[in-house]
């Protein structure tokens, strides 16, 4: 959306546009003022390198001018720089390469007569691409820049891999830097992008006296999909050791878009690290995909090998006599020889040495990180994993944070089952798609596992105390849990609000109630006491409060809820 004094514009940005005449008519038809479309269509691959043979290709570097009339390239089209383009990076070539596109686009936007191009900011250290972009406004004085950042702070790490323990910038001082190298051009001007995470009060107020021209809000965003109908609506979690999972539920899974990519890139880079350049025609890597459903990860290994350039084999291994059948099939359509499938628990199986794993790939994690029993299963399978070998996700941290939801409350209040411990409802946790609550204070880190698991004696039970400071006047009913994941170097998956991978739905809070609900005033401390419980045939958490009040242990001996190993 365009935002000017005399009226709001409303446009449409398409991401990969076929028939350009097409879109905007069926955008105007739809009240559409303008589009935003990619100077350069994502098909016309270009090449700066001159030892590459794509660089002498005789191609277009984008669709041809004379597809739309000039009045409509400068009154209906804002142009979108290429999201790869990256002129302040440390890495010379691609600086340089970067530079050559950016110059190549913005001419050609010149050339179309655009009345703006939209760049998305990444980082609060720009000044290569604010300099060049200025320069640019200088010399055709016809077109804008709009400077694309999240409207909270708390979405720029979406874009800014920051320094372990490093202090999140503020959106507005990527915003603010970037257009102080612009010399505050009044062509340079203000895109805020509402990504998932609703803005402070003060930091609405701060935009307000920028040149704000666009405000972005993504209306085809696969977790909104996903979630619809989901809101505050309480689930017992799954548990996947101790039930076979149905083939509704593999499938809902599978449809996320980013789970897994995420963890292709990290198979794709650990294959590469592990099969040096001189060896890869030769050297072949076993990988063994644990817990493996119906095969995403298994397809997603094969797609990473080919990506590397690297050969591996595949062992399938699965406990769910349903989704074996699936795997059989795949593997007689698809997989063939490459890809041997093993119907049993993985920490029960022993497969001979030769056949011991490089690289353990499982996507065990539930939403509190360890709630669906990822350390007891990695740790039993682990016994096939070769010296040195990776193990993907390779760590896991839940995090827990005080929440007010008077709507929770009341749902967990109604929820009581006769053949259950009168405190049932009270001490159970729910997994649930959180929308009507808020965030006394920050959550924080809890319990991490790492995988492989090298202690002599292996103890996954756990304890830790946290002090949480409330943030207003409130009533506390029960606290959020979540989970980061490294699944190998700096590749993430993570559902924590601050870091959430964008788009990913594989996973919803988990929320565990208070028996009794606590008021609490602004600034006032409270501290939690959590245990992760271990038996020989149950995994159970245990809660409680011992400041500002002392309430009972939460759950106790497991009573209301295990899972089952």
């Amino acid at each position: 959306m365009s935002v000017n004094r005399k009226r709001a514009s409303c446009g449409l940005e398409i991401a990969n546009p076929t028939d350009l005449d097409a879109c905007i008519t069926a955008g105007t038809h739809s009240n559409y003022d303008f589009i935003c479309v990619p100077i350069v269509h994502p098909r016309y691959a270009r090449e700066f390198d001159p030892h590459k043979p794509a660089y002498n290709r005789n191609a277009p570097l984008t669709r041809a001018d004379i597809l739309l009339a000039g009045s409509d390239w400068s009154s209906y089209v804002v142009g979108k720089l290429d999201t790869s383009i990256n002129v302040d990076s440390v890495v010379p070539s691609i600086r340089k390469i970067s530079e050559a596109k950016l110059t190549e686009e913005l001419k050609y936007a010149s050339h179309l007569g655009l009345p703006a191009v939209m760049v998305r900011l990444t980082g609060e250290h720009q000044p290569n691409l604010a300099r060049i972009l200025s320069n640019s406004v200088c010399r055709d004085q016809g077109i804008q820049i709009w400077a694309q950042v999240p409207i909270s702070s708390a979405d720029c790490n979406k874009y800014e891999d920051l320094e372990p323990g490093r202090e999140i910038i503020s959106s507005w001082s990527w915003w603010n830097r970037f257009r102080l190298l612009g010399n505050m051009s009044s062509k340079i001007n203000l895109c805020l992008e509402m990504v998932e995470t609703i803005p402070e009060e003060i930091e609405v107020l701060r935009w307000l006296g920028e040149p704000i021209k666009e405000f972005m809000n993504d209306t085809n965003d696969p977790l909104c999909s996903f979630a619809r109908g989901f809101e505050d609506f309480l689930q017992i979690p799954l548990q996947p050791l101790m039930d076979n999972l149905e083939s509704s539920t593999y499938e809902v899974f599978e449809r996320d878009p980013v789970k897994y990519s995420q963890y292709l890139a990290a198979m794709q880079a650990a294959i590469t690290d592990m099969i040096p350049e001189e060896e890869k025609a030769t050297k072949v890597l076993t990988v063994m995909v644990v817990g493996a459903g119906r095969g995403p990860l298994v397809k997603a290994a094969i797609s990473a090998s080919k990506n590397a350039g690297r050969l591996i084999r595949v062992f399938a291994v699965e406990k769910n006599p349903n989704a074996i059948v699936t795997l059989h099939h795949l593997k007689i359509e698809e997989w063939k020889d490459q890809v041997t499938v093993i119907s049993s628990d993985m920490r029960d199986w022993n497969p001979p040495a030769e056949d011991y794993a490089d690289i353990l790939v499982s996507e065990l994690l539930g939403s509190f990180g360890d709630n669906e029993l990822s350390p007891e299963c990695l740790d039993g399978a682990q016994k096939f994993l070769k010296p040195g070998g990776i193990s993907i996700p390779s760590s896991y941290t839940s995090f827990i944070g005080p929440i007010q939801s008077s709507k929770l409350f009341n749902e967990y209040r109604n929820s009581k089952d006769d053949t259950k411990h009168p405190k049932a409802a009270f001490e159970t946790p729910y997994v649930v798609h959180l929308l009507n609550r808020v965030e006394l204070d920050e959550p924080q880190p809890l319990f991490t596992f790492d995988h492989p698991n090298l202690d002599r004696i292996i103890d996954n039970s756990r304890f830790k105390e946290l002090d949480f400071k409330i943030r207003c006047d409130s009533v506390l009913h029960g606290f959020g849990g979540y989970f980061e994941c490294t699944l190998y170097k700096n590749i993430m998956i993570s559902i924590l609000p601050a870091t959430h991978s964008p788009e990913m739905f594989s996973w919803f809070p988990i929320m565990f109630p208070l028996l009794e609900p606590l008021q609490m005033k602004r600034g006032e401390n409270l501290k939690l006491n959590f245990w992760r419980c271990v038996s020989k045939h149950h995994v159970w958490y245990e809660w409680s409060i011992s400041e500002p009040i002392c309430s009972p242990v939460h759950n106790p001996n497991g009573r209301s809820y295990q899972i089952g190993l």
